[in-house]
């Protein structure tokens, strides 16, 4: 039960449409419709260039997350901004 609450309230913290974006923009089909990457609190994609490359076969939901708690971001009051320009 204690788990059911977590997965709720990870689902309102998420910035969802900002998630299924970057993994769709970002990342093939396939990868993407895993969504290995979440975002977190309010932000803005300032450059989405380059390619990503995840060098692993196991993929699972939220292996990599941007303004999290581990962050201790998420209180802020101005959005973040991510620039992603990898090769």
């Amino acid at each position: 039960m204690h788990r059911l609450f977590l997965y709720i309230k990870i689902l309102f913290q998420i910035s969802l449409v900002k998630t299924l974006y970057f993994n769709f923009k970002v990342f093939p089909l396939p990868i993407a419709i895993k969504t290995p990457v979440h975002f977190f609190g309010s932000l803005k994609f300032a450059s989405l260039k380059g390619k990503v490359k995840i060098m692993t076969s196991n993929l699972i939901p939220g292996m990599i997350v941007f303004g999290g708690m581990a962050e201790n971001i998420m209180g802020t009051k101005y959005p973040l901004s991510y620039s992603l320009q990898v090769t």
